[in-house]
């Protein structure tokens, strides 16, 4: 659980790494106030960042979709053996919630 969790949050930080040094490599700012009301809420307006925004979400699709072939290439059915130890830790687990160690 903890490695899903993990990997949930890290990929966050790396995808837009990636996104950010793939749309705006110039490392331009944003310039375009559309509101009077509100001037520090600024866009984009360069046309040489903007045209690259749609091609960025097909790398990151490309990305996500072969660390996900990854993941669907590594999954296996559990061995007769590992059936039994997840059977024995899953009645252990059930046994210890019911606060009488398992007794009726």
């Amino acid at each position: 659980a903890g490695v899903s969790a993990l990997g949930s949050g890290f990929s966050g930080f790396i995808f837009s790494s990636i996104q950010s040094s793939f749309v705006n490599p110039w490392n331009y700012k944003p310039n375009h106030a559309p509101f009077e009301a509100y001037p520090d809420e600024k866009y984009f307006s360069q046309p040489d960042l903007l045209h690259r925004v749609p091609l960025s979400f097909i790398i990151i699709a490309a990305i996500s979709g072969i660390l996900l072939s990854c993941a669907i290439a590594l999954v296996s059915r559990p061995t007769e053996e590992e059936k039994k130890c997840l059977a024995e830790t899953s009645q252990r687990l059930l046994d210890n919630g019911t606060g009488n160690g398992g007794k009726s």
